[in-house]
């Protein structure tokens, strides 16, 4: 499997005879603060609308647009305190994944 390289954070274990790809994720490494900054990035989105839930009872009957409004608001406060709006790691695995993994 794949595991240890510059920028991979996952392990893959391919079973062989059953068309089988287990591809494990680690999680948040305490010493490396780049983790806590993806957190951060990661929660903040669903903490700030669970918040604003408990506020405004109407934000599950939000349009997609208004979502949307309040999502780019959130990600420029965030830019505005030096987390800028990069690339989820997430999306790196999902991209490796699709091409990598499921052509298979």
């Amino acid at each position: 499997g794949r595991c240890g390289g510059e920028g991979v954070f996952w392990t893959e274990v391919r079973v062989p005879g059953r068309n089988v790809t287990v591809v494990a994720v680690r999680g948040t490494e305490f010493w490396r603060l780049s983790d806590y900054l993806e957190d951060v990035r990661m929660w903040t989105e669903p903490v700030m609308f669970s918040l604003l839930s408990t506020i405004l009872p109407t934000i599950a009957a939000w349009s997609p647009q208004a979502r949307a409004i309040a999502t780019d608001t959130l990600h420029s406060l965030l830019e505005g305190v030096g987390l800028p709006d990069l690339e989820y790691k997430y999306m790196r695995l999902l991209r490796y994944i699709q091409t990598s993994v499921v052509p298979r």
